[in-house]
């Protein structure tokens, strides 16, 4: 879908990297420009100092320290599991946004529907965000879609431009996925016909005695345990769909040094820091009260307590194995259910 737009210049790509911390040895993008890792510390360093001339300068100093702890947090977290540093096979998910000099790994079920829409505007595909539909932001927005044959060294090619990761408690993920995807709740006029075909293969395969109108297309439920007999098999794991596969493996925090790192749960101050950043306060991040009407239900506790509560022990710890890099990588919690 990329339309060949010519090269825009913009303001460097910022880093927010703790200086101090020794950069991942195996990082295949880290700033290969002087000049750029420059004027990158000399960003960091005025908002960390107050020199800043941005109105709310306390709100944008305080977020940088959030992403200093987010990002020292992967670097870590890397160290301690190299085999994290996965093949990119499964990184499918970074688009280029060239006007903005933007690297976006969009991770499905992590709010990335709207985050399309906010970059269709920065990008000039649209004049606002209002009414751009779901399908418009996912398969109309002109952005180009990096392979992953060549993923590295576009990345290395476009080092200078600021890498976005928008993430999510993976747990809450998995239930936005099986709600929205595969359940039957949701319904299924205008979706990928893919779904459909994965929730009936999962009704044949693990619900005895199913037949006759268990698959029919049109009134097909798969049950929370079977999506979770699904997803903790393990002839499965290596043919998940991107909504369900493990966030680390789609965007490789390991390989990337990713000068964002957002969340759901805090999307309200990350999307304005990052739009504060680029110096497009003009823009409004869309709202998501629709989806998400409380807090709680952002956040996802009270969600992942009423689909997990009642979750064998081993299902779960099955389950969160899984996932395990997805939840020590970006800061959540295990939760504790038993």
């Amino acid at each position: 879908m990329y339309t060949g737009q010519k090269y825009l210049p913009g303001k460097p790509a910022m880093s927010l990297r703790l200086q101090s911390v020794h950069e991942r040895s195996n990082n295949v993008c880290a700033d290969q420009n002087f000049a750029g890792s420059v004027r990158r510390r000399q960003s960091l360093t005025k908002m960390n100092s107050g020199q800043s001339s941005e109105p709310d300068s306390h709100f944008m100093r305080e977020q940088a320290l959030v992403q200093l702890r987010r990002q020292k947090r992967l670097r870590d977290i890397c160290r301690q599991h190299p085999l994290a540093a996965q093949e990119v096979r499964h990184a499918s998910q970074v688009f280029i946004l060239e006007k903005t000099k933007i690297l976006y790994c969009s991770l499905p079920k992590t709010g990335s529907t709207n985050w399309k829409r906010a970059f269709m505007v920065l990008e000039g595909v649209r004049s606002n965000v209002a009414n751009i539909s779901a399908y418009d932001a996912h398969w109309q927005n002109d952005f180009e879609l990096l392979a992953h044959t060549h993923l590295l060294d576009r990345l290395r090619s476009h080092s200078l431009y600021t890498k976005f990761l928008h993430v999510r408690h993976p747990f809450a993920r998995l239930i936005s996925a099986y709600r929205d995807k595969i359940s039957g709740e949701a319904t299924r006029e205008g979706q990928d016909p893919k779904f459909t075909d994965i929730a009936v293969y999962i009704v044949r395969k693990y619900r005895k005695g199913a037949g006759g109108e268990d698959f029919d297309p049109n009134t097909i439920h798969v049950t929370w345990g079977e999506w979770i007999q699904y997803l903790t098999d393990p002839t499965e794991l290596s043919r998940f769909d991107p909504h369900w596969r493990e966030m680390y493996k789609l965007c490789l925090p390991c390989r990337v040094n990713y000068d964002v790192v957002a969340k759901l749960e805090t999307v309200e101050s990350d999307s304005r820091f990052l739009l504060n950043y680029l110096e497009l306060k003009q823009l409004s991040f869309p709202s998501s009260a629709h989806r998400y009407p409380s807090h709680d239900e952002k956040k996802g506790d009270k969600l992942v307590e009423q689909y997990f509560g009642n979750m064998s022990r081993s299902n779960f710890q099955r389950l969160y194995n899984i996932y395990k890099l997805d939840f020590e990588l970006f800061g959540y919690e295990k939760p504790f259910l038993f």
